[in-house]
């Protein structure tokens, strides 16, 4: 895969539509990403809004997340993050980290511990591994703090 470069300054985030998601969660699917990656929407009908990373009008990554349980004060979870194969590694994974990040004080996820380019993804972002919540091998619980 040939890798391209995208200007941070050509990365549009906002809110979509469940539609944009639908169409973008079918097109991850049949890039062959696992279901369990490619949908997005599944998690959008259940409360929190679906984010869009936009090059040239193409949305081409997709996240979840919402605030933290309300006792933790300027706290968000990242709920569910993906980026087109063919966009990874051009900063359209960071301009949607950056997106969530931006009023939070700390900011929360959970990955596969069986998906390492996720997980130094993160890593290479700034998350810590958090030990103390990360019982078992299901995820790999990290965090950021300001």
């Amino acid at each position: 895969m040939e890798s391209i470069s995208i200007s941070e300054s050509a990365v549009t985030v906002r809110k979509v539509t469940r539609e944009e998601g639908t169409a973008f969660s079918k097109a991850m699917d049949d890039a062959g990403l696992p279901p369990d990656q490619a949908d997005l929407v599944d998690i959008f009908i259940h409360g929190d809004p679906l984010y869009g990373a936009f090059v040239n009008g193409k949305m081409v990554g997709g996240m979840t997340f919402g605030k933290c349980q309300p006792s933790l004060k300027d706290c968000t979870t990242i709920h569910a993050m993906i980026v087109d194969p063919e966009s990874r590694g051009t900063g359209v994974g960071k301009e949607l980290l950056k997106f969530a990040e931006k009023n939070a004080k700390t900011t929360w996820l959970m990955t596969n511990p069986h998906t390492d380019e996720a997980e130094s993804f993160y890593l290479k972002n700034g998350y810590e591994k958090d030990e103390e919540f990360d019982e078992n091998d299901t995820n790999v619980v990290l965090k950021k703090l300001k």
